[in-house]
């Protein structure tokens, strides 16, 4: 297998491991996430969207990223190893 194919495998794992990171976040917590960081609306957007203050937004999508990085933890250590073992 070429490099690029084991890159292409290594960034789809992580983009599952991702989906699934997201789907283990709390309901209200996944949607300004992904209103924020997959729509790209900004922080003020979300809160107007939702109908909630700018600052809830700000904690819950802090608490969001805490969240994905735990899950993934262990996930991207093992991509990175991979991600090394290529070059």
């Amino acid at each position: 297998e070429d490099n690029s194919t084991e890159e292409a495998v290594l960034l789809d794992d992580l983009n599952m491991a991702l989906e699934r990171a997201i789907g283990k976040l709390p309901v209200k917590r996944q949607r300004i996430f992904k209103l924020h960081r997959l729509e790209n609306l900004t922080m003020k957007q979300v809160a107007s969207q939702l109908g909630i203050s700018e600052k809830t937004v700000e904690n819950q999508f802090g608490k969001a990223i805490k969240m994905l990085r735990v899950n993934l933890k262990h996930f991207t250590f093992s991509a990175f190893l991979g991600i090394l073992s290529i070059g």
